[in-house]
């Protein structure tokens, strides 16, 4: 049961971009080490898979694209990222904009068309980092507005800054430390430290996209905001 995963987001789009830029060389030999099936991770982009065909070459490819990483020493912890991060941590996750909150009726007339979620944000902290990790709802394991709603614009990592705007006014009265550089990201804890629902213990790993410092009136700490390759419960 050790390498068993319960996932609950798999970004295939990352995974997929990645796998194609990895040398054949090196894919037939991290799959090798890792005894992949290399016929079915070479399946074609338009080809009818079955059902647990296609799942197998999802998490197939996404073990594969990790180990290259893990080789060319890519990856970090929360506390020291490199280009990407990985951890395990007690976190809040939800879609936004949720519905039937106050901020939702103001995001269609400033971004036409985001009245659906368009954000999948997990949250948390360690005793030096505050974490946000941002995504495509497309790529919750089991979300059913995938093929029906539309489609975010752009880089989703660009999104919270969005919505976060929309859920500190309305719901974060508290204003950042004084001294604080307030710009986008700033926002990022009031979010997380205001994010409800229960607490569930997360595995992932993530593309750094920002890591920058933060200082409240007693401590040092840093934001980090990353793009989820996986996340996954334990």
């Amino acid at each position: 049961m050790k390498d068993l995963k319960y996932y609950l987001y798999v970004s295939d789009a990352k995974v997929n971009m990645l796998y194609a830029q990895i040398p054949s060389s090196l894919q037939k030999k991290i799959a090798l080490d890792l005894n992949i099936d290399v016929k079915l991770l070479g399946s074609g982009v338009g080809a009818v898979l079955k059902h647990k065909e296609q799942e197998e070459t999802r998490y197939s490819k996404l073990k594969l694209v990790l180990r290259y990483l893990e080789d060319q020493q890519a990856i970090g912890w929360i506390d020291a990222p490199k280009e990407y991060f990985q951890g395990t941590l007690s976190m809040r996750w939800g879609l936004f904009p949720e519905k039937d909150k106050p901020y939702q009726q103001a995001l269609p007339g400033m971004l036409p068309g985001m009245d659906h979620p368009h954000i999948a944000f997990f949250g948390g902290s360690t005793n030096r980092t505050i974490v946000g990790l941002a995504g495509s709802p497309k790529h919750v394991l089991g979300y059913e507005g995938a093929e029906t709603e539309p489609q975010s614009i752009g880089s989703p990592s660009a999104f919270p800054y969005v919505y976060f705007q929309f859920v500190v006014e309305h719901e974060a009265a508290a204003q950042p430390p004084e001294g604080a550089v307030y710009n986008e990201t700033r926002r990022i804890p009031l979010v997380v430290k205001k994010m409800g629902g229960m607490a569930s213990n997360l595995d992932f790993v993530a593309k750094t996209i920002s890591h920058t410092p933060y200082r409240e009136p007693y401590a040092e700490e840093f934001i980090l905001l990353g793009s989820p390759l996986y996340v996954a419960l334990t």
